[in-house]
């Protein structure tokens, strides 16, 4: 009889191990189930944030072609202004020569001869003043006709 007991206990407990055992593996493949499903939703979740991402590389790239583009515009642009400031520096250097030299000749020649230089200074000025009076009193003549567009004759206002 205890044989019985001990064989009978000893064989329900097998049996308690198996269902034990079975049921571990059971728990264990449920909670590495979950696991998968979380971490395969937080790949997606990354998979989508690595699009936009490239996305946005893709569009940062483009900016940064136009951004280099423009740039080397301006240096290509500045450097054609560069080159054109200096010409025009060099010109006036030469037409500033040519004037310290005429200045200096006119200074000869009023020393030679004053009156001379006196009439001829007053002459370019009399022609001065006289442009200036003639364009005064073209601008005030102006003012009070009309352009006819069509025609491109002028009529005097009523």
């Amino acid at each position: 009889m205890i044989r019985t007991l001990i064989n009978s206990a000893t064989g329900n407990i097998g049996v308690y191990i198996v269902g034990a055992a079975v049921i571990a593996i059971g728990v264990y493949i449920y909670l590495q189930d979950a696991q998968i499903k979380a971490l395969s939703k937080n790949l997606k979740t990354a998979n989508q944030q690595v699009a936009v991402l490239g996305t946005q590389v893709e569009q940062q790239k483009a900016t940064i072609g136009t951004i280099q583009r423009q740039y080397n515009e301006t240096v290509a642009g500045t450097q054609k202004l560069n080159s054109e400031v200096a010409q025009l520096r060099e010109e006036q250097n030469e037409i500033e020569a040519q004037y310290n030299e005429y200045r200096g000749r006119l200074a000869k020649l009023s020393a030679k001869k004053p009156g001379l230089v006196e009439r001829l200074a007053n002459n370019a000025f009399s022609d001065i003043m006289q442009s200036f009076t003639e364009a005064t009193d073209r601008s005030e003549n102006n003012s009070s006709e009309q352009s006819d567009t069509d025609t491109g004759k002028t009529s005097q206002a009523n």
